[in-house]
């Protein structure tokens, strides 16, 4: 009798053992897949925006930062991932975005040049570029050639030349001696693009109420600093106006005609007369 006891005490502590043995087993398996599990959690970095954006707007430096996230692949699988900031900066935006937003290589457009790219001596000069004039110069890429006029006004001479303009829309026209002469003169040709970049605001309210337009955007181009002497010269007596330039090659130059615009030679003097029911 003792020993059948005996027999079946040591048969109970063998399963006793071997239950723990086998819990002890799937613990520290489980314990190492989750472990394994974790190790292949895949951590990368991504580039954020440090503010509100708008599309067209040039991506600098300052509007970028770094962050380390958990990777996703429904949502980063097409974002710019383990990159420098420096990749994504002077590049244009395609689209609206909110300050966070992680960018992917389908939300920006990298142009031909760096906005840094400057030919020796060169700087970066920004000019005010209004609604038409944007959109007309939208195409334009960094990295090609624009030609500069300036428009710009003068009283005109006491002849029978030049259109006599009005003083506002519905009111007759000025008199010949008060009228002006429009002209248009080429400035500075073939100047390399750096960049065109859009302003979010192109409204704003003065204290008195009234609307004051802004500009539509900003063209860039390299200008040495004698040009940019000029353009300080003479920027409150007129506007700026960019063309794609007619001189793209070294050995073509612009032909005296294509310089200078007037009123006077765009509107020939029987034209007028006959406009003004002479």
């Amino acid at each position: 009798m003792g020993n059948r006891v005996l027999i079946g005490l040591s048969f109970i502590i063998l399963l006793v053992s071997l239950s723990g043995l086998l819990v002890s087993t799937n613990t520290q398996a489980k314990a190492e897949s989750e472990a394994s599990t974790k190790d292949k959690v895949r951590m990368v970095n991504v580039l954020a925006l440090t503010r509100d954006m708008k599309e067209g707007e040039l991506i600098e430096s300052s509007d970028l930062q770094t962050k380390t996230i958990e990777y996703d692949f429904n949502t980063l699988k097409d974002a710019i991932l383990d990159r420098p900031a420096s990749y994504a900066a002077n590049t244009i935006l395609k689209g609206n975005f909110a300050k966070d937003y992680v960018l992917h290589y389908d939300d920006i457009y990298k142009p031909k040049a760096a906005s840094t790219n400057l030919p020796a001596g060169k700087l970066s000069f920004q000019f005010p570029l209004y609604d038409r004039e944007y959109r007309m110069l939208s195409s334009l890429d960094s990295g090609d050639k624009v030609d500069v006029y300036f428009r710009y006004e003068t009283k005109a001479p006491r002849k029978e030349t030049g259109i006599v303009s009005k003083k506002e829309e519905g009111t007759n026209f000025q008199s010949k001696e008060e009228a002006n002469n429009t002209n248009l003169a080429l400035m500075f040709a073939n100047k390399q693009v750096q960049y065109i970049k859009h302003s979010p605001e192109v409204t704003h309210i003065a204290a008195n109420g009234q609307p004051i337009i802004l500009p539509k955007g900003y063209i860039s181009i390299a200008l040495d600093p004698k040009e940019i002497q000029q353009v300080y010269a003479v920027e409150s007596l007129g506007n700026f106006y960019f063309f794609p330039a007619n001189s793209g090659k070294a050995h073509k130059s612009i032909s005296a005609n294509e310089k200078y615009y007037s009123t006077q030679q765009v509107l020939s003097k029987d034209f007028i007369k006959e406009f003004r029911g002479e």
